[in-house]
């Protein structure tokens, strides 16, 4: 599925990079994943990744882009089936500013990616005092 957002452009400025990107958006279904909000700042991305290990795994984040690729050694086995997915696999994700990853961890077949957000004080929300 194409999508042609060039009517939109002309209603925005120095937003081509977002446009660009909505534009070779592809879904990617493998691995499955969760994303979720445990509270303010603070968020957890769940892969299923059954079959890997940690060494198969790659977590990095490089100018706000969560990365995490599978890769796995072809196994000597003769099966008679595989259900199991092994397939090399690699997911993004965008992060917003002054995130961080906290801790990542694979259990049961799981990776648990737990992430956090610290803003400066700057930029948090202030209440000014009315007079």
């Amino acid at each position: 599925m194409t999508l042609d957002l060039t009517p939109f452009r002309h209603f925005t400025v120095g937003f081509d990079s977002l446009f660009d990107e909505l534009e070779n958006y592809k879904p990617i279904n493998y691995p499955p994943y969760n994303i979720s909000k445990i509270k303010d700042g603070e968020y957890k991305v769940e892969m299923a990744v059954a079959g890997f290990t940690k060494q198969d795994i790659t977590v990095t984040v490089k100018e706000n882009i969560l990365a995490v690729k599978g890769k796995k050694e072809k196994s000597e086995s003769d099966f008679l089936y595989k259900g199991i997915g092994e397939r090399s696999f690699s997911q993004t994700f965008r992060l917003a500013e002054f995130m961080y990853i906290d801790k990542a961890e694979l259990k049961d077949g799981i990776l648990r990616i737990a992430l956090k957000q610290e803003l400066p004080e700057e930029k948090k929300e202030k209440t000014i005092k009315i007079t």
